[in-house]
């Protein structure tokens, strides 16, 4: 006979950490999680808090990297002379 094993139930109140926030907000955890997450966020105010700065973070990152990023080089024109 096999002995049941005991282990805790998941707490579905947890506040997630940073790695799952992040991976929520980028569209990158499955269905399911993401559910947990969304819900989670949307009655836990500091939770909400930290993804709005997770957010503006990303979007600051993506304006900085806009700023520093060449320009792609132009092609030079093919105009004839003389013609």
């Amino acid at each position: 006979m096999t002995k049941p094993t005991h282990r805790p139930a998941p707490n579905r109140n947890a506040h997630p950490d940073e790695g799952h926030l992040g991976a929520y907000l980028d569209g990158e955890l499955p269905s399911f999680a993401a559910l947990r997450v969304a819900l989670h966020v949307r009655r836990c105010r500091a939770c909400a808090d930290a993804a709005a700065e997770l957010r503006a973070l990303d979007a600051r990152a993506s304006q900085l990297l806009r700023a520093f990023t060449p320009a792609p080089p132009t092609q030079p024109s093919r105009h004839r002379r003389g013609s």
